[in-house]
């Protein structure tokens, strides 16, 4: 727990002297849990704790960092592993803005993102619903190559709004997918 509020207090330390503060829910989009024991489902879900904080390098590039907190459930079948997931991480994205016409300018990024993420009650079931074989539990701590796109628009003089996707890459043991959400930014 002390690493999760580590992390959390340098990204609002570092919010200090930021461009943007700004709340960035997503969905997760057909996941893949690299399970060593066996298969699982594909995670799709909300993860309604995410936030990022923005600091514009140029005129045409900026730092992206963001925290998110992830917790869901991948039922178990005959076949698949069932399991609860927690996940907290980091990332931090290189972007570049390109300015495709003169109303949309999307910012194309590249990051690493660090997660600890614990996987807990690991089992399967037999056809009847039965519990047939329990995992243990596992934690395990992993980087990520994530590349990313995001459009925002100006709602008023300090306030943005934007839609933004995002597809990572993680090592082995870990998950990776894909994520879409929408973002609000508050111009400091």
């Amino acid at each position: 727990m002390r690493r999760y509020l580590i992390l959390a207090g340098i990204m609002m330390a570092g919010s200090v002297h930021a461009d943007y503060v700004g709340y960035t829910p997503s969905y997760l989009v057909s996941n893949d849990v690299a399970d060593p024991d066996g298969p699982t489902e594909s995670l799709s879900d909300f993860v309604p704790i995410s936030g990022a904080v923005v600091w514009d390098m140029t005129k045409y590039t900026r730092l992206w960092t963001e925290y998110h907190f992830v917790d869901l459930e991948i039922n178990a079948t005959t076949e698949n592993i069932g399991q609860t997931i927690t996940s907290h991480g980091a990332l931090v994205s290189y972007q570049r803005k390109f300015a495709w016409s003169r109303s949309f300018k999307p910012w194309v990024g590249v990051g690493l993102g660090y997660d600890v993420a614990e996987f807990k009650g690991r089992h399967t079931i037999d056809v009847d619903g039965y519990l047939d074989q329990r995992f243990d539990d596992r934690e395990v701590s992993f980087m990520s190559l994530h590349v990313n796109v995001a459009h925002e628009w100006k709602v008023s003089s300090d306030l943005y709004w934007g839609l933004y996707g995002d597809l990572n890459f993680a090592n082995d043991d870990a998950f990776d997918g894909m994520k879409f959400g929408v973002s609000l930014f508050y111009d400091l």
